[in-house]
């Protein structure tokens, strides 16, 4: 355990307490605002001192790291998810190839900043040099290098506003090994990033409402981002939008509050997850949501579907061969029995997939009770 305060201390900056031997549990104490020469119980002061309460505690060290923001012991071990609050966030991590196309010379990398707030950043350019930019205007944001290559860039402190936005160095771009402190506050993040791959295992904050677009047109992204925290999220449209690479399990997404799926996975050719669990009972527009995304075969009967009121080309471009009869059955079936009903006068469109007569008597109240027009392959 002493190891793991040496570290903590050494994170926070303290050290140790020399005029008491030396210990890091009281710089540690002192660092939190702790009046350690009245203390008489050190981890009750500390758990008061960040907003804790000590007398309905029974486990000093787990509330303190609760009221620090942690959720979970690490390795079983609530010190060692201390420990991790106060490590240094990663850096945001990745490859630019200079000489690829972009808005910048074939020496040069730019960043995609476009907001001053909140911004205070350390680039480490991957060359020896480094820059310290606080603005999104400072001439800094665009490197030179010494020759054309490929260099890995890492980046710390906070940034918000990286926003390709199908421009600027899109191309340039390759592999992302670490979200580390990348906030994503705008949609279209890396839009046409077409070279964008990525390694990373750690997720990026997200605290902008709208991922729109995000990875549409990157063709050769197939990032592992199911472990993205996107419960304050209402904006899914385009996300996926032509990305023919990625096929990640995305299924634990927290969907609740989004209202928005247009176009979601169009042309997403190789995305077959499951994320029929997934809540959509806010979504309001689906439409165009699976359009010529060729794998995709799941069931989705599970969906809460009451608030849609666009569903035209739904699956369009999808096929018999691609999308399973039974699955088509358990939309109809399930779908047309919704608790919450569902709108009316609606137009979905299947493409040319085929159901089953098990299907039929589900198709039908959708037509006859909803007033809806289903476009399917028949059967």
């Amino acid at each position: 355990m002493s190891d793991i305060l040496k570290q903590i201390a050494d994170n926070l900056g303290v050290g140790s307490y020399p005029p008491l031997n030396n210990s890091y549990l009281y710089a540690i104490a002192d660092y939190y605002g702790v009046n350690i020469n009245k203390s008489k119980d050190l981890m009750a002061d500390i758990l008061d001192s960040v907003g804790g309460d000590p007398s309905t505690s029974s486990d000093y060290l787990q509330d303190i790291v609760l009221a620090l923001g942690g959720t979970v012991t690490i390795n079983g071990n609530w010190m060692e998810a201390w420990l991790a609050i106060t490590a240094a966030p990663a850096a945001f991590a990745f490859t630019a190839k200079t000489d690829n196309t972009g808005v910048s010379t074939s020496t040069q990398f730019q960043l995609p900043l476009t907001t001053s707030t909140g911004l205070n950043i350390v680039v480490d350019w991957g060359d020896a040099a480094t820059s310290t930019i606080t603005s999104h205007t400072d001439p800094a944001v665009t490197h030179t290098y010494a020759s054309a290559g490929t260099y890995s860039i890492s980046i710390t402190g906070t940034l918000p506003g990286f926003q390709f936005n199908g421009a600027g160095d899109r191309l340039k771009i390759l592999n992302i090994s670490s979200w580390g402190v990348l906030d994503i506050t705008t949609n279209s993040a890396f839009k046409g990033c077409t070279n964008l791959t990525c390694t990373a295992t750690d997720a990026p904050t997200i605290t902008t409402t709208d991922l729109s677009f995000t990875f549409r047109d990157c063709t050769n992204f197939n990032g592992n981002i199911g472990n993205w925290d996107t419960s304050g999220v209402n904006n899914m449209e385009g996300m996926f939008t032509s990305a023919t690479a990625f096929n990640q399990n995305i299924g634990a997404w927290d969907t609740s509050a989004v209202n928005n799926m247009f176009r979601m996975f169009r042309s997403a050719s190789a995305f077959n997850q499951n994320i029929g669990t997934w809540d959509t009972n806010a979504v309001t527009n689906m439409g165009g949501m699976f359009q010529i995304a060729t794998a995709f075969n799941q069931d989705i009967s599970a969906w809460d579907v009451s608030q849609v009121s666009y569903f035209r080309f739904f699956m369009t471009g999808k096929t018999f061969s691609n999308y399973s009869a039974a699955n088509l059955d358990a939309i109809y079936n399930t779908w047309s029995i919704n608790p919450s009903g569902l709108q009316l006068s609606l137009t979905i469109d299947f493409g040319t997939i085929k159901y089953t007569a098990a299907g039929q008597i589900g198709k039908d109240d959708l037509i006859f009770n909803y007033s809806w027009t289903v476009n399917d392959g028949g059967i």
